[in-house]
């Protein structure tokens, strides 16, 4: 029998820069009582504010660094350029956070197996979801 998802809380999720499909993110979840995207960061704290407050986002940082120093998510989505991937997956798995990143989790095969190595040295090696 499943259990009651009424005591369950929504997942809180962070992201990583201001991008497009970042904005579609938070639309297509908006009406979801499951899923509450709380924080947002960009390379500079006016560039988060104004993110923030344009799609109703409740906090804004300054830095990626930062979201992934907010203890009060619990997902780290990563819509940044597909160069940036790998590096962005690999400190969100250092800091031991799960992550929802963009396709590719890499461009090639090394990076992807490094992403992989990092998760698991980190013990976040089931915390890595690709879109």
């Amino acid at each position: 029998m499943p259990r009651s998802t009424d005591s369950v809380p929504a997942i809180r999720i962070g992201i990583l820069g201001g991008a497009n499909i970042a904005k579609q993110f938070i639309r297509d979840v908006a009406g979801s009582d499951r899923v509450d995207v709380v924080a947002v960061a960009s390379r500079t704290p006016e560039r988060a504010a104004t993110f923030a407050a344009a799609h109703g986002v409740g906090r804004a940082h300054g830095s990626y660094e930062a979201l992934l120093d907010d203890r009060e998510i619990d997902v780290v989505y990563i819509p940044l350029p597909n160069s940036m991937h790998a590096e962005w997956a690999t400190k969100a798995a250092e800091h031991r956070e799960h992550m929802l990143c963009e396709k590719p989790l890499a461009l090639d095969a090394a990076e992807a197996k490094s992403r992989v190595d990092a998760a698991r040295r980190h013990g976040a090696d089931r915390n890595i979801n690709v879109c």
